[in-house]
């Protein structure tokens, strides 16, 4: 009944324990695709030493997460589609409680759920049983405004469509954009975080930091401006100096950024 779709680049390390988290779902009815983006450590050899048999291991040249996304989408024989990152870890309940809301809300497209993050591999999982708080729609001026959607944390119809194949970073956000301005329902399922997302230093996809906010800001304000919504792309603009004053404050203390603010709202009252 659901597809599950993880690519993995280089994540020997992780892997296992995501594949870990999957076995031990609630809901059992669901196919693993796996497709590797062309790793260039034992990922595949790890995966096989598992011996599962939901899982189906396809093996690829380099050519990108949105590609092999969007391969897996190809091939997945159920219409719906739940994503995992290979070092991200779900709840054992997750499914079960996306599927739920699913057969009930059937007009909805796309669902998805809080996430904690976390760093180290001892995070308990299912301390307890996940109690459904409520639900709420999800507009697209929400996620231009700040994309609150993580990508493991989303169970959706397959024909939403595909990935942006020509970006190489912030394809999620970039498919939820999308997707909410072609009229696709997203609801988000209040409760305990169901899913949790490994913070690491050996994470691949996009970046962090920074650089990463600077690429969410540009491909939003993107579209904003393109489709009228100008108030966002203000707003988003603000964004930008505000990070990089935290970054100012961060690099060179507080007490010059305290002497720049005074000087700044000088320069303002005198103007």
């Amino acid at each position: 009944m659901i597809s599950i779709i993880i690519t993995t680049f280089n994540s020997r390390n992780t892997i296992k324990e995501t594949l870990s988290s999957i076995k031990g779902q609630s809901f059992t009815n669901y196919e693993v695709i796996i497709v590797d983006d062309g790793s260039s450590d034992d990922t595949v050899e790890c995966i096989k030493s598992l011996s599962l048999d939901f899982v189906k291991i396809f093996e690829r040249p380099h050519f990108g997460r949105a590609s092999s996304l969007n391969f897996g989408l190809g091939i997945c024989k159920f219409e719906l589609v739940a994503i995992c990152d290979s070092d991200d870890l779900w709840h054992s309940d997750k499914l079960q409680i996306q599927v739920d809301f699913f057969m009930k809300n059937q007009n909805v497209d796309l669902v998805f759920s809080s996430t904690k993050l976390f760093q180290s591999s001892d995070v308990d999982l299912n301390s307890k049983k996940v109690v459904l708080h409520g639900s709420e729609p999800i507009t697209l001026r929400r996620i231009l405004l700040s994309n609150i959607i993580t990508h493991s944390s989303v169970l959706y119809k397959k024909d939403m469509g595909v990935y942006n194949e020509g970006l190489s970073s912030q394809i999620d956000l970039d498919f939820w954009l999308r997707s909410l301005r072609s009229g696709k329902l997203f609801t988000r399922l209040r409760s305990d975080p169901i899913v949790f997302h490994r913070i690491h230093q050996d994470q691949s996809f996009e970046g962090s930091g920074l650089n990463y906010r600077w690429n969410a800001i540009k491909l939003v304000n993107n579209y904003a401006y393109k489709w009228g919504y100008f108030d966002m792309v203000i707003l988003n603009t603000l964004k930008v100096f505000y990070y990089l004053f935290s970054r100012y404050l961060r690099t060179f203390g507080k007490v010059k950024g305290f002497y720049t603010v005074l000087l700044i709202w000088s320069y303002v009252c005198v103007m």
